[in-house]
């Protein structure tokens, strides 16, 4: 056990955010848990008073969690989903064999999910939940099976209700979020990788969709990472003329941000403040660029895009995790296998220790706790559980001190909602402060103490599956990092082949085949940057083939060679058949050592490998590494103009 990487797991795990995020969200959700609550309340009957009001709470989770659509309709689906997910526990409840196996598929998918968007995953996540819980505690309740579906219902119709309260948002508002980041991403200087990748998968999420406002968002993005090119060709030059030009761009491009993710255009400055006119093509096409970003953010028409700088949809996302080295589907089986050993361990454990001591059919509870801890990463696994388990035992012992205030129904629902606004204003904290208040309001939700200590068990019992789970199939991000290399460096090099085809022959087949491979490769390069830094956070492996030394100089080196090739390609328009000629020559130093690290074969750390050293095919790899950065440099520097 390395207590080193344990005890910066707890730190972060313990650090806190801030609280209060986003208030007009909270405040929706607030006044339809006041309703839910008085609703309860005026029922006089414990049972449906609390399926009122877990109902409102799980509509709360629908309205909070991130979405590709409308907040309304998202919650509406999310809501409408988990009702029939309750209706379904409901009618096969007893059938453990069919729960098992429907548990098991249902976490399988949920854990793929996260190739295309985590909002997605975590609202399948809680609606397998919200199945499996009702075929638990179904058997536990009094009221007939309509009744129990009924009564829950009725929670989520009253927070769906509350989410018709303004402010509204306007159509479409997420995928402009997300292009008004890419946006602000290119305007701070940055790659900007991450954002266009939120960008693409936002608006491939709505593929489908016809609009015209998905159309303009889509050539905002094609424009954006035009202008992300012509950006890092204009950085290149040292000079003060281009870093002016450069902050002119950077105004304008806040500007279109700001424009775009507000959906107005009024006040909207349509001319842009450049500093003089352009002295060299590279500002000329800048200039050109920037306008017509502007132009499209100020609501010019635009035509149908196309499919030239085409993104993976969501099936092709999920197909390519489908393979035996794929993280995604590590995590996916893991979250699968550790959920249906959660289930039978928290009914084991309801059962030896009876109902005296043990809240009957909420074994389920177990499952909550590993669902929401098993990352596809150690650093997320063990930083949440431990912060998971910590904010448990305090809400659980909060929990048991409120059991025993007297049982008077007034009293009762108003802690609930006290204890529930609590947990809104810290959800944003992170989870030992978002598990205190969650672990409190649960525990209160049954009369006496037993509700509390129940879901305080049942966590910590999850926790440690989560952990054991993580440790027992684990996924080292160290040693998956030589093969994230190579796919990013073959990746590259078929890039650059299919550029130097697009630079002797312009026609759609080579933009075609040029957008696919500037995707593929985009993402593997996405793939290694994540790996190195979940490895960073991970133990130290006596036999790795990396060191923490290595990571960051990888890092850099993969971000310079995509930059000196995105300035290749920005000014690629500007070349003279001989320029053109010369640099298809010159590339080809850069291609044969990223070839060379793809090819390179994957060896095993020898035993007699020094401790702390990075080994010397891995040292090997950022040589070839650095050589292909320096001949991209030098051979930007040389093609950047001068005028």
């Amino acid at each position: 056990m390395d207590w080193v990487a344990f005890r910066d797991a707890a730190r972060r795990g313990m650090q806190p955010g801030k609280p209060l995020q986003d208030p007009l969200k909270l405040t929706r959700v607030a006044v339809g848990m006041l309703i839910a609550t008085v609703v309860g309340y005026l029922l006089h009957d414990p049972e449906q008073q609390l399926l009122v009001v877990v109902g409102a709470f799980l509509g709360t989770i629908a309205a909070v969690m991130p979405h590709n659509r409308s907040r309304i309709a998202a919650t509406l689906a999310t809501s409408a989903a988990q009702i029939a997910a309750a209706g379904l526990g409901v009618l096969v409840s007893g059938n453990w064999a069919l729960i098992l196996a429907a548990v098991f598929v249902l976490f399988l998918v949920s854990g793929l999910l996260r190739a295309v968007a985590i909002g997605i995953s975590m609202r399948l996540t809680v609606v397998t939940i919200v199945f499996l819980a009702f075929a638990e505690i179904s058997a536990e309740l009094t009221a007939s099976a309509g009744q129990v579906v009924a009564f829950f219902a009725a929670g989520f119709a009253i927070m769906n209700l509350a989410q018709l309260l303004p402010p509204y948002e306007s159509q479409h508002s997420a995928q402009r979020g997300a292009v008004a980041g890419f946006y602000r991403a290119i305007a701070s200087g940055g790659a900007g990788d991450s954002a266009l990748l939120a960008a693409d998968r936002s608006l491939a999420l709505l593929r489908w969709s016809s609009h015209r406002e998905l159309d303009r968002l889509t050539q905002l993005v094609v424009r954006g990472e035009e202008i992300g090119q012509l950006m890092r060709a204009l950085g290149n030059r040292a000079d003060d003329e281009s870093a002016r030009w450069q902050e002119a761009s950077a105004r304008q491009l806040v500007a279109i941000a700001s424009a775009v993710s507000r959906a107005r255009t009024s006040g909207f400055p349509l001319a842009v403040a450049w500093p003089g006119e352009p002295s060299s093509e590279l500002q000329r096409a800048v200039a050109r660029a920037v306008d017509a970003a502007t132009r499209l953010a100020a609501g010019e028409q635009v035509a149908p895009a196309s499919d030239e700088r085409h993104t993976p949809s969501s099936f092709e996302l999920i197909a390519d995790e489908l393979r035996w080295g794929s993280p995604i589907l590590h995590h996916a089986l893991r979250l699968a296998i550790v959920c249906v050993v959660a289930q039978v361990a928290g009914m084991a454990v309801g059962s030896w220790l009876g109902s005296a001591a043990f809240l009957a059919g909420h074994g389920f509870w177990v499952v909550v706790a590993a669902a929401l801890i098993v990352f596809p990463d150690y650093g997320s696994t063990f930083a949440r559980g431990i912060g998971r388990s910590l904010g448990t035992v305090a809400g659980a012992v909060a929990g048991v001190a409120l059991s025993f205030l007297p049982y008077v129904p007034a009293l009762h629902a108003v802690v609930l909602l006290l204890l529930f606004c609590g947990y809104l204003a810290f959800r944003s904290c992170g989870q030992p402060y978002t598990m205190f208040w969650v672990v409190a309001w649960i525990g209160s939700l049954t009369p006496g103490p037993l509700g509390a200590t129940t879901r305080g068990l049942d966590t910590i019992i999850g926790c440690l599956l989560a952990f054991a789970a993580y440790l027992l199939a684990p996924t080292w991000h160290r040693r998956l990092l030589t093969e994230r290399l190579a796919e990013w460096a073959e990746a590259t090099t078929r890039q650059i082949d299919a550029l130097v085809l697009l630079w002797a022959a312009d026609d759609e087949t080579h933009r075609l085949a040029a957008g696919h491979a500037v995707v593929r490769t985009r993402l593997t390069a996405l793939e290694f940057t994540a790996a190195a830094r979940g490895a960073r956070l991970e133990p130290r492996d006596r036999h790795g083939r990396w060191e923490n030394d290595a990571l960051d100089p990888a890092i850099d080196a993969v971000t310079s060679v995509r930059r000196q090739i995105a300035a290749l390609s920005a000014l690629a328009p500007a070349w003279n058949t001989e320029e053109r000629t010369a640099v298809t020559s010159r590339i080809e130093a850069a291609s044969r050592d990223l070839d060379a690290i793809a090819q390179a074969p994957v060896s095993a750390a020898q035993p007699g490998d020094a401790e702390g050293t990075t080994s010397e095919d891995t040292t090997a790899a950022l040589g070839r590494l650095r050589d292909a950065v320096a001949a991209l440099e030098t051979l930007v520097a040389a093609q950047t103009p001068a005028r």
